[in-house]
Parts: structure tokens; C-alpha cells; sequence
């Protein structure tokens, strides 16, 4: 498979992993009924290595623009299409950055950044950075942001430059050297399915 190919496949996989992780979310309990742990790294986690970012947003395409310059880097977003189902993430499992939208249907970003700080200090859990990641950050009062909890900002349409100095300030991750991971342990991957 040439590396055109491979790449056409990743969204489709992405996107099906999102669909089993909202489906999941909606049968699972809410975050105030969850047993008050973090798990350090999801079972599932093929590369515990790799930073792991909770992508916030009610928009699949925003989602996927996101997920896909990630995937540059070879690292899998976790993807949470609101507010609460970020919370219930986010309690349940640590990240080293969350990609948090502000306005979202059920529970907006900052209520929800509100509330993950207060389980973080309820429950003594290390504080996960919180990056602001919306469209329009014109008019948006830093002081609130500060207050809620939220770390830093980023307006999107964010260009893969902004992405990555943002990832290398938040998870200390050098992403020049996990891109060549990712094309190693993907090209190691496809050899063993030939086999």
C-alpha cells in the first residue's frame, strides 16, 4: 500500500473510532456517577508515548481537521463532540493537553473547564493544561478565561505551525521525532499484515 493510500485510510479509521467512543460515552454513566481515579493511559492506547489530547468541539469537520494534523504527528485524538462529554472524559483518564471549544450545545467550555478543575482539586489529580480553542477569540475576556482554569488560547482555524508550538508548549513532546515513529511503527504494521 503506497503512502497515498494509507493516508486516505486514516481518516475512515478515525472516524469510526470516534463514532465507538461517542456511542460508548452516551451508554456509559455521566461524570457525576464515575468513580473519582484517573486511569494514567487507556488500555487501548497502542502508543503510550505519544501525548494524549482530548479534542473538544460540537463540529466533526472542525474535529477532523484537528485529528488530521495530529495524525502528522502520529498522535490519536480522543474526540468529544460537547462540554460534558469532555468532563466525563477528562475525569476518567489523564491527557497532557485538552483542545477545548468554548460554545457547544449541552455544556460550553468553559462551565465544563470550571468543573474539570474543581474534580482535579476534589480529588487531588494533576491539572491537565486547558487550551481555549475556538473561532472567535475577539472580544474574549482573558480574565475569564484565567478564572475558569483555561491555560492559553488558540484561535481556529489554527495553522499547523500554531498546532505544534502550542503541543510542544503544553506536552514537551519533540514532534519532529514522533512523526518519524509513527512512519516506522506504521510501515512495520503494514509489513505484519502481509505476512
Amino acid at each position: 500500500m503506497n503512502s497515498v493510500q494509507h493516508a486516505n485510510r486514516a481518516p475512515l479509521r478515525w472516524m469510526k473510532t470516534i463514532r465507538a467512543q461517542l456511542e460508548a460515552l452516551r451508554s456509559s454513566t455521566t461524570a457525576t456517577t464515575r468513580a473519582p481515579s484517573r486511569v494514567p493511559c487507556a488500555p487501548d492506547n497502542p502508543f503510550p508515548d505519544r501525548p494524549r489530547i482530548l479534542v473538544v468541539d460540537d463540529c466533526p469537520i472542525n474535529q477532523l481537521v484537528v485529528a488530521a494534523m495530529l495524525w502528522r504527528w502520529g498522535i490519536t485524538p480522543l474526540v468529544a463532540a460537547d462540554g460534558a462529554e469532555a468532563v466525563a472524559l477528562a475525569c476518567g483518564q489523564d491527557f497532557d493537553l485538552i483542545l477545548m471549544d468554548l460554545q457547544m450545545p449541552v455544556l460550553d467550555g468553559l462551565t465544563a473547564t470550571t468543573q474539570l478543575r474543581r474534580f482535579e482539586l476534589e480529588h487531588a489529580c494533576p491539572r491537565a493544561p486547558v487550551v481555549a480553542y475556538t473561532s472567535s477569540l475577539f472580544g474574549v475576556d482573558e480574565q475569564l478565561l484565567r478564572a475558569c482554569g483555561i491555560d492559553a488560547s488558540l484561535e481556529k482555524p489554527c495553522s499547523a505551525q500554531s498546532l505544534e508550538a502550542c503541543l510542544t508548549r503544553w506536552c514537551g513532546h519533540e514532534l519532529e521525532v514522533l512523526a518519524k515513529q509513527s512512519a516506522r511503527d506504521e510501515g512495520g504494521a503494514a509489513l505484519a499484515s502481509r505476512e
